[in-house]
């Protein structure tokens, strides 16, 4: 691979490691942040916390936007600090998922924590105190989120937080080591900074554009490797390696960087196998939209398990996977905890494609890089690519303009 002719994709600071560093700066001792992520989720995570840090929360309306992470983790950070007085909320797409697991077993502790539009969902008035801690039962098949918050706040409580065995999360549980980690580094370093890692999560659609159009390489700066990175979505690598694509390592005077590239004769001998690849997912969700596109279009056939969950995302992505990829002539399967693809197609409506993001991020990406590699087609919702990475289009058109 040579990559002096290789645009050189910016990959954004991590989301999940910013959302867990920016509590711990609350709760373990300040830092200065570096390559914080100036995406959405990020921002107004920073602007609840500001505020918070101001002493405004009598009756304040703090604001979470469309982050599911920082809701969580905001609203038990608020629920244990005393003389916290305010209400916390998101959009209106947010409301609709899940926060009961978490105020119930933040409420078992002894956390002050009223409903106020509808049992189950925010907006919620909150009123902090500090919490007693120990014990807490969480029910099987949450988000890791859920422990994440949980255990980012319990530094304010009188006693640490204990989880049972089946209490700890069995969905995306690489997250909840990352917050297990950050936390480790802030209690146990006494310096005065923390840099973020670069995010393997905004690498998945350059992965999947590689495997749609072999022979293209692609260049992504500043990514730890998997050995010694907190993301559990570094494993990005790993799955698109046994596709046939090579990342490679390298370093420079600009700093690390990988180079990624997929093998015509590899994605083709597995496009003619009658064998579909099967995997479970269920520790690497973020990277099911990529990953099932660039199947697709590679005619690699599949099974993916263990992705239930990931209809409970900013949107439905199970079912709006087949629906846009059926835009494209592929006809997947959605079932409860999984989503098939077995090689059968059906005859697109359009020879344009009118692709939706579901205002989702992630859908939004994957879709944007079958738009970029076949040449045609439109994409309402893009914008919703802010939460995230802001700048995906701009870094995408490095590749293909």
């Amino acid at each position: 691979m040579d990559s002096k002719s290789t645009a050189t994709v910016l990959l954004p600071g991590s989301k999940s490691i910013a959302a867990r560093a920016l509590i711990c700066c609350r709760t373990l001792g300040r830092r200065k942040l570096h390559n914080l992520p100036d995406c959405d989720d990020t921002r107004e995570l920073a602007e609840a916390l500001r505020l918070f840090d101001a002493g405004i929360s009598q009756g304040h309306v703090y604001n979470l936007g469309t982050g599911a992470t920082s809701l969580r983790f905001f609203l038990a950070l608020a629920a244990s600090s005393p003389g916290f007085d305010g209400v916390v909320d998101c959009t209106d797409a947010l409301r609709r998922r899940p926060i009961s697991p978490l105020v119930e077993a933040l409420r078992s502790l002894g956390a002050d924590i009223e409903y106020i539009a509808g049992e189950g969902r925010v907006p919620v008035r909150i009123r902090g105190r500090r919490l007693e801690g120990g014990t807490v039962e969480l029910p099987d098949g949450l988000s890791s989120q859920f422990a994440s918050a949980l255990l980012l706040a319990s530094p304010f409580w009188n006693r640490p937080l204990i989880l049972s065995e089946k209490s700890l999360p069995s969905v995306s549980r690489p997250y909840f080591e990352m917050t297990r980690e950050v936390m480790r580094r802030f209690s146990e370093s006494d310096g005065l900074s923390y840099m973020i890692e670069s995010d393997w999560s905004a690498a998945a659609p350059f992965y999947q554009l590689v495997l749609m159009r072999p022979g293209t390489v692609v260049r992504l700066s500043g990514l730890s490797s998997p050995e010694v990175s907190l993301q559990g979505d570094s494993a990005v690598a790993a799955l698109f390696s046994a596709l046939g694509v090579t990342t490679l390592f390298r370093e420079d005077a600009d700093g690390a960087y990988v180079l990624i590239e997929a093998d015509p004769d590899e994605v083709a001998r597995l496009a003619a196998s009658d064998c579909p690849v099967r995997l479970d997912m269920r520790d690497t969700p973020d990277l099911v939209p990529s990953f099932v596109t660039a199947l697709c279009f590679a005619g690699i056939r599949f099974e993916l398990s263990g992705i239930g969950h990931l209809r409970l995302k900013e949107s439905d992505r199970m079912a709006i996977l087949a629906l846009e990829l059926s835009k494209a002539g592929f006809r997947l399967a959605a079932e409860e905890d999984s989503i098939v693809w077995r090689g059968e197609r059906c005859i697109p409506r359009k020879e344009s494609p009118d692709f939706n993001s579901h205002a989702d991020h992630r859908i939004a990406m994957a879709m944007a890089v079958v738009i970029a590699v076949a040449g045609n087609g439109s994409l309402a919702g893009k914008e919703a690519v802010a939460k995230s990475f802001p700048g995906f289009f701009a870094q995408l058109s490095k590749i293909i303009d």
